[in-house]
């Protein structure tokens, strides 16, 4: 379906797509301008998005041998988690870094 719609599109996927995740994305937003404070501007918060949405899916994107090599140790539960907290800690300082002064 999804390729189908690709050779001709019809924008349903599209439309269903931004149905799905306009709500989250909204949130996610509001949590940003939270942290950022008061002068939050649109583009860093948009910033902020795509930094965070892409740590999270180098996980589903990058194969599971590759990022055992990248990391130099078996992905088990633990480094799942303790990756997930990295994540959750980059991602917070660096949100809360947008909110200062620019560098």
């Amino acid at each position: 379906l999804y390729l189908m719609e690709m050779a001709n599109p019809t924008g349903l996927i599209r439309d269903a797509w931004r149905e799905l995740i306009a709500p989250r994305r909204r949130k996610l937003h509001d949590i940003i301008r939270e942290i950022i404070g008061p002068k939050a501007d649109d583009q860093s918060v948009l910033f902020c998005e795509l930094s965070i949405v892409n740590q999270c899916r180098t996980l589903l994107t990058i194969k599971h041998n590759d990022l055992e090599y990248l990391l130099e140790q078996t992905l088990g539960p633990e480094l799942i988690k303790r990756l997930a907290n990295h994540i959750a800690d980059f991602s917070l300082a660096g949100i809360m870094v947008s909110g200062n002064a620019k560098l």
